[in-house]
């Protein structure tokens, strides 16, 4: 992408076995709407899964409106 905000913090979850905390990243993207985006993001999610052995990594979309303006 042409830029991304990633925000930390401590992250929070249990499974079957246990509860765990640990660090936590928030990373957020604004692109285009398009399919190749989005299977490009679940290829990235699926190799960070196995890398960090990871149970689940959430991907969320949401649409949302930016102005923007033009130089005159």
């Amino acid at each position: 992408p042409a830029g991304m905000t990633i925000l930390t913090g401590d992250g929070h979850y249990a499974n079957r076995l246990r509860s765990i905390d640990e660090k936590s990243m928030i990373v957020t993207i604004l692109h285009p709407e398009g399919h190749d985006f989005v299977t490009g993001v679940g290829k990235v999610r699926e190799a960070y899964e196995r890398q960090f052995n990871q149970e689940c990594v959430l991907i969320g979309f949401m649409p949302v409106f930016v102005p923007v303006q033009t130089q005159v």
